[in-house]
This record gives structure tokens, sequence and C-alpha cells, in this order.
């Protein structure tokens, strides 16, 4: 449609029968109502209405989005001297370091670790504090949210007290463990609180639900993404291995559904590349740094959609070493006995769980895309610079 000047005019003429005392006979008022819009305002009302299906109000925010990156790296599970299990506990510091060193040669935007980010505080916090130490090393702003075995030892502990002190320093000063910020003006970040600790469920509270539905009602006109350890939706196969979500889960989603601009959710706790998708959310379960397939995911997103890649740890040996531990684990022989390899292939994933695009309009069907160090690629871009 091209309309020929920039302001339209729209005149209607309404006519009101009536039929009263005040009226005299069939006396006939007329009313005319003189209507301007911007043509800029009038053709995103009729393509957002026609394309989204909702009030153009509604669904604005969502263009422009400056394009930007995040890093989300979930069970680093930080610790030195505790064997091995499916878990590479051995390997946790290495693993990390690897990983802050990859995020630094992407240039991302910021990342965000989604909890087991150590494996207990350890004794004085000595775990936590080598997490710490390591992420001065990071070259881009990075935040956390709490899982299972940051809180889990002998000895209770006090979420705030343990963690407070380093939320505050990236500016939450709301007393609680979950936050949100506008990382940008138009893009809302929030991290939720689903830890238990010594269970591998998750929960949230009635207060943090209530915030939740506030905080998703004051921040309107904004791309929004949620982050939390346990899956908002668990993926398979773990579905059938026990609870591993957050035992309100659903009453959780509820609240996100209340809101158009909620359009990601990412979690960890479980090591399965998974992308499921409810409504207008995507849901994506990110592996686990320190189990198989030993990786971590970047989203890059704009306007139209979100990209998605996983980055393995860079020692081969050592996925190797986590893949043959994964078969050999209870885990896998629980969901199969006859062949617990199919247990392994369903935490790698499909393609389309590991590398993809999760368009943010029309259908939203994810379609899988080259992995991001496919040697096929590199080979090209070599000929391409030497031609």
């Amino acid at each position: 449609m091209w309309l020929p000047q920039e302001q339209v005019d729209l005149d209607l003429s309404v006519n009101l029968s009536k039929n009263g005392p005040e009226s005299s006979g069939n006396q006939v008022v007329q009313s005319t109502i003189d209507l301007r819009i911007s043509r800029r305002e009038f053709i995103s009302s009729l393509v957002a209405t026609a394309v989204f299906g909702l009030p153009q109000a509604a669904r604005a925010s969502l263009i422009p989005v400056k394009p930007f990156s995040f890093a989300f790296v979930s069970d680093v599970h930080l610790t030195t001297g505790v064997a091995d299990t499916h878990i590479l506990f051995n390997e946790s510091q290495l693993f990390l370091q690897d990983a802050v060193k990859t995020i630094n040669n992407l240039n991302v935007d910021f990342a965000v670790f989604g909890g087991d980010n150590v494996e207990t505080p350890g004794r004085d916090e000595q775990n936590w504090n080598l997490f710490l130490d390591v992420m001065q090393t990071l070259n881009c702003r990075w935040d956390f949210v709490l899982g299972e075995s940051d809180l889990t030892s002998p000895v209770a502990s006090e979420k705030m007290r343990m963690f407070g002190p380093d939320w505050k320093g990236r500016g939450f000063e709301n007393g609680v463990p979950y936050w949100s910020y506008n990382f940008a003006s138009n893009v809302h970040l929030i991290g939720l609180d689903t830890s238990k600790a010594n269970s591998k469920s998750g929960q949230v509270s009635s207060d943090q639900l209530t915030w939740l539905k506030n905080d998703l009602e004051s921040h309107p006109s904004q791309f929004t993404m949620i982050f939390s350890h346990h899956p908002l939706i668990v993926p398979h196969p773990y579905d059938d291995l026990g609870d591993y979500g957050i035992v309100n889960g659903a009453e959780v989603r509820e609240v996100l559904a209340t809101s158009p601009y909620v359009r990601l959710a990412v979690s960890g706790h479980v090591p399965v590349n998974c992308v499921q998708k409810e409504g207008n959310i995507y849901f994506v379960s990110c592996p686990m740094l320190t189990s198989y397939p030993c990786a971590f995911k970047v989203f890059r997103i704009n306007n139209d959609e979100i990209v998605m890649e996983t980055h393995m740890i860079t020692y081969k040996a050592l996925v190797k070493k986590g893949e043959k531990a994964l078969l050999q684990s209870t885990l896998a022989y629980h969901y199969n006995k006859s062949n617990p390899q199919e247990f392994v292939e369903l935490c790698a994933g499909k393609k389309q769980d590991n590398n993809a695009v999760l368009p943010l309009y029309g259908g939203m069907t994810p379609h899988a895309i080259s992995p991001h160090n496919d040697k096929k690629n590199k080979k090209e871009k070599k000929s391409k610079r030497s031609g």
C-alpha cells in the first residue's frame, strides 16, 4: 500500500437517531468526527494486525531491536578434589577457563551463568571465590542465577549472605535472589531463582511469582528474556527420569504467557540441547559445561530472528571422556538398558537444537543452520579470501 501524503484524513459521519423527550419527532443529530493519524502509524497498525494478529501496541516493541548477542553457560560445577561421575568435576576449572576464552573471542554483549556454577560453595567459600577469580578474565558484563549445587553443603547456605554482595556488584539492590534489568532501552532481562538445596527439582516462590507478574506489567514494549537454572518445560529424556523441572512450572509459564513481549526462556540443569515452543515463547534447554556434550550456547538477536549457536569445549579428548562417562552412567542405563547410547544421542540433541534460526514471527518454526565451526564453511571462507 502506498499513501501519497504524510497525514491521512479520515472523515467519519455518524448518524445518531434519538427517540426520546429531547428529540422533536424523528430529529436526526449528525456529528462529524475528524480523525487524523500519521501515515507511519496507519501503515504500522495495518501490518501489525494483518501479520501478527495482535493490536499494534502489543507488537510495536518487538520492532526495532538493536542487534545484540549473549552467551549462556550453565552447570560449571566448579570445584577441586571431587571424583568424576558423568560430571567431569576434575576438569571444571579448565572447562570454565576455556569457555571464558571462547566467549571473549566471540565478542558478545553479555553472558549469563545458569546456576550450579559451583559444586557447593566450598570450605570458606573457596569454590565461589575461585569462580569469581576466573570471571575476572571475562571481557563483558556477566550475571548469574542459582542452582541447587550452589546451595547444597553440610551447613545450610543463606542465598543473600552468600551471593548478595556479588549481585549488588552488578546493580541489583532488591535484596532477593532474583533480578531484572534493562540491558537496552527495549531489551529486558529477568533472572529467576528456582534453587532448592539438596533437591533436583526447583520451585518459584509465591512472592517471586507476584514480583514476576508485576515486573512484566511494569516493563511493557520491551523484548523480554527469562533465565533460570531449572527448565520451565523439562526436555526429553529427563521428563521420563523423575522430577527435574520446576514443581510449579506451569504456573510460571501462565504468568509469562500474559505478556506478548516474552520471547525467550533459557535454562540449564539437565545436559540436553533442546528447543521447545509454547505460544510465542521459545524454551531453550542448554547443555551442561562439565557433562557431555560439554558445551554452552550463544544467542544473536535482531528484529526478525534469534540465531542460536552451540559451542563445545575445545578439548576434544575431554569431550570424548565426557561422552563415555555419560554412556556408562546409571541415567543412560535407566533410560534404555539395551541401548544406553540412545540416551547420549538424545542429550546431544538434533541439528535444530544445536545451531538454528528461531524466527520471531510467522509460524515460528526453527530451522537448522550449519555449525559455526563447520570445516566446509571455513574452507569456503579461506577460498574466497585467496580468490
